[in-house]
């Protein structure tokens, strides 16, 4: 059967196309400027890390324009201690471990690392970030403030719209038992991908795919 769905890629204060700007020091924020770029309707808000805490919050502003949410390896300051959201262990350990080949920048190279238990030393998939990271540079002020806005983010009490929490049982940055939390947090149902990191789109996107149907449709 076939679906019409259109799907989004946005991008936030700080990234993307809006890598010049100034990145906001709150999760409110961003959740505001992405809510600028959508009308009211019914939207469901897929967010992964980060973009999972600007998914709750997006969420909480606007249930007019926000129907669904669906987060992806996702923490927050209220539910999880400051070690679970964040290993410090893993980020040395990827940037030991990362791919070094000629033309892949250090730091696309270790990010990939951390986020894909499959495709980490990737020497293809090192190269494209590298050269998407070319086009659009997220500036290393933007970052440490994005890390600033993640640290202290805490999610409401309550939605108004049914949340889907998706969870990488291997992901090494962000402890699964932060997504456990947020389950908990909001009484739905955990959705676990054994053979995943942190980014599951990477590791298992065909059954990504499959449970994003069943959450949109």
């Amino acid at each position: 059967m076939a679906h019409d769905i259109d799907i989004m890629a946005l991008d936030s204060r700080g990234n993307g196309v809006f890598s010049s700007d100034k990145s906001p020091l709150s999760i409110t924020e961003y959740a505001g400027a992405l809510l600028e770029q959508i009308e009211e309707g019914d939207n469901c808000i897929i967010g992964l890390s980060m973009g999972g805490m600007i998914a709750i919050e997006m969420a909480r502003l606007s249930p007019k324009k926000v129907s669904k949410v669906v987060i992806i390896n996702t923490s927050a300051a209220n539910l999880s201690p400051w070690y679970r959201r964040f290993s410090i262990y893993a980020v040395i350990d990827a940037y030991r471990t990362r791919n070094r080949d000629n033309g892949v920048d250090w730091s696309e190279a270790t990010a990939l690392k951390l986020s894909s238990e499959h495709l980490g030393t990737s020497p293809a998939m090192a190269k494209k970030w590298s050269k998407l990271r070319q086009q659009n540079r997220v500036r290393l002020h933007n970052a440490v403030r994005q890390l600033c806005a993640c640290a202290y983010f805490k999610c409401c009490d309550r939605l108004q719209q049914p949340i889907f929490v998706f969870s990488g049982v291997l992901d090494k940055l962000v402890s699964p038992e932060c997504s456990q939390s947020i389950a908990e947090h909001y009484r739905c149902q955990l959705v676990e991908f054994d053979n995943a990191g942190h980014d599951i789109s990477l590791d298992n996107p065909a059954a990504l795919i499959a449970q994003l149907k069943k959450a949109l449709l």
